[in-house]
């Protein structure tokens, strides 16, 4: 078959394969847009996301094909000639047969999700892949270099508490140590443990976490515990960092040196989440109190380009309030009011909205999320500093003032299958999975319909979508003016399908903008 007779059946024939992104996306690359009817991979994760999904494993157990069992976890590599075409031969058989038991299995709801997000997804996240997200080599080396340095200058084997603990020991201080920060801190600087269970390790030990340690530090300031946090972090990110810059220079596209990187997207995860692989850019840390080190990936044309990220604002909170009824919270967002704001005045008692400073309304936030999603008295004290009483009586007045939030919680099965509102299940081992799931499965089909509807079209505005990261997408752009009113138009339209994914949330969505240089020098844009 010649190339135009194959691009013509690719495009022209319904095509069924499994974990179809990795051929889309090569034949994305080729000029081809496929024609993808069914996708076996999806389909098994959609009936049952605890099982192996791979091929052989499938048919081994709907009994599709008894000769697997010969051949499963064989190295398919070292099969060549006729053989191999056999092999393919019956894959192709397999995955044919595979659909319709498994189409079977699904519910209604299930096969609409199907149909009408994870489907498309496939080319969807396949584009993205295809674009990948440029990055500078020379802000890479330099982020390194300045990592390398801030160890240099905190230089911890010189702090007279770090030499004691070497000269009492015989040892030589390592940071990576919990045992050894554990004695420097407690036994050495004399801080008492905090209270509550995420203050405890797995074995019962005073943890020495990063945010435990930083809650102590605000209690009572010390050099010698400042020193430990910015170390820990510091060589984390260098370890991060380096080994990002080995896979940008291993994995950059073989034939173009374009200063791209690569990353492999998935929607199939138990995070609820797209996520990211090889390399996974999506969790790269932070550093110097919160500013991203994601200033290394940069538009395609650093001179005249720009990123943009269109973000949906507090999406799981809305869906949380539209799905639960929740009054307070719908007459929130339907006014324009910022939930943490007033979460902020209500907790901590200020008379006045605008005297609700940034810091407390991060503290307001974190209520926001804690609460509804399994935090307790302990959670509230631990996270908010409260005292144990304190953080009581405004456990009491919170759910007193929102009783249908309660009652929805109250009703999602504590451990077991839990199904979305959507209709997708997930297996969860404790009451605060399913919870979650309740409000993070929407968001994720809200942001799959939106990236289905616009990826095509901002390649044609020569902004195409570089990464989708959590409840928000990063365009590289060059018309940023009108690159924002056509993707706001169609992102604020999505508003949950109108029902026909799940109910229709009376909840508008609303869309927030930032710009910049680099995807970690975002600022809020404004502008038209």
């Amino acid at each position: 078959m010649n190339t135009a007779n194959f691009k013509t059946f690719c495009e022209g024939t319904p095509l069924i394969g499994h974990h179809f992104q990795f051929e889309a996306k090569w034949l994305l690359s080729k000029g081809i847009n496929p024609q993808i009817k069914d996708d076996t991979f999806l389909l098994a994760y959609l009936y049952d996301e605890l099982m192996p999904r791979d091929l052989g494993s499938l048919c081994l157990r709907f009994g599709v094909d008894g000769v697997f069992k010969e051949e499963h976890g064989k190295d398919v590599a070292k099969i060549t000639g006729q053989r191999l075409i056999d092999r393919n031969t019956r894959d192709a058989r397999n995955t044919l047969l595979l659909r319709d038991v498994l189409w079977d299995k699904l519910t209604e709801p299930e096969k609409k999700v199907y149909n009408m997000v994870l489907l498309p997804a496939i080319k969807t996240l396949a584009r993205i892949e295809l674009t990948g997200v440029h990055y500078s080599k020379t802000r890479l080396t330099d982020l390194i270099l300045e990592l390398k340095k801030r160890v240099l200058d905190i230089d911890i084997m010189n702090d007279p508490v770090i030499k004691k603990f070497n000269e009492n020991s015989g040892l030589e201080f390592n940071i990576n140590s919990h045992i050894h920060k554990g004695t420097v801190i407690f036994d050495l600087l004399g801080y008492e443990p905090l209270k509550g269970q995420r203050a405890r390790t797995s074995t019962d030990g005073d943890s020495t976490k990063a945010e435990i340690l930083r809650l102590m530090l605000e209690k009572r300031p010390n050099e010698t515990l400042k020193k430990l946090l910015d170390l820990s972090s510091t060589t984390g990110w260098l370890e991060v960092y380096s080994k990002f810059e080995d896979h940008c220079e291993e994995c950059e596209h073989p034939h173009v040196k374009d200063g791209r990187v690569y990353s492999s997207l998935s929607p199939v995860a138990r995070t609820t989440r797209i996520i990211s692989a090889h390399p996974n850019i999506l969790n790269l840390p932070k550093h110097n109190g919160g500013e991203f080190t994601r200033k290394i990936f940069t538009p395609t044309t650093e001179e005249k380009g720009c990123l943009l990220e269109a973000d949906y604002s507090q999406i799981e909170l809305r869906i949380l309030a539209g799905i639960s009824g929740d009054e307070p919270l719908i007459e929130d967002f339907k006014a324009g009011r910022d939930p943490h704001a007033m979460m902020a005045k209500d907790a901590f008692e200020i008379k006045d909205i605008r005297d609700v400073t940034p810091e407390l309304r991060f503290k307001g936030k974190t209520l926001n999320f804690l609460l509804p999603f399994g935090g307790g008295v302990s959670s509230i004290a631990f996270k908010t500093g409260r005292e144990y009483g304190e953080a009581k009586i405004w456990y009491e007045r919170y759910w007193k003032k929102h009783p249908q939030l309660k009652k929805f919680l109250t009703n999602i099965p504590e451990t077991g299958i839990v199904k979305s509102v959507a209709g997708m299940k997930r297996y969860c081992g404790q009451w605060t999975e399913g919870k979650n799931f309740q409000t993070q499965n929407p968001a994720l089909i809200v942001l799959l319909i939106a990236l289905n509807r616009i990826v095509e079209d901002a390649i044609r505005w020569e902004a195409p979508i570089v990464l989708p990261v959590h409840d928000s997408m990063v365009f590289d752009v060059h018309d940023k003016t009108k690159t924002k009113g056509l993707i706001r138009k169609i992102q604020e339209r999505v508003n949950f399908e109108a029902g026909e994914i799940f109910p229709e949330v009376d909840i508008p969505l609303v869309v927030d903008f930032k710009i910049g240089d680099s995807w970690g020098e975002l600022i809020d844009y404004k502008g038209d």
